[in-house]
């Protein structure tokens, strides 16, 4: 499912896991064009980038992937595979 604004950036990722990689580091250009564009505060707000419940991080947490590290001023962001964080009530789903 490529629902939403980032829908696109959740199917880059359930096919990076389809070729087994286990972490993979995108630059926000990259991102952007993927996303068709990227709110200012994905660059100044390390917060944007939280494994939470907000809609950006539900994309890469459905497609079973989490924020690993970031670097703003690089413009740089670490995807692993797996799922970390969200609300108590998604971690403790069974």
């Amino acid at each position: 499912m490529t629902e939403g604004k980032y829908g696109p950036l959740r199917a880059y990722l359930e096919l990076a896991a389809v070729r087994s990689d286990s972490a993979i580091e995108l630059d926000f250009s990259f991102i952007d064009e993927l996303v068709g564009g990227l709110p200012s505060t994905a660059r100044t707000n390390p917060g944007w980038w939280a494994n939470n419940s907000h809609v950006q991080a539900k994309a890469w947490r459905d497609a079973d992937w989490h924020v690993e590290s970031r670097n703003l001023r690089q413009e740089r962001i670490r995807f692993a595979r797996g799922r970390i964080g969200g609300t108590y009530a998604q971690r403790t789903q069974t």
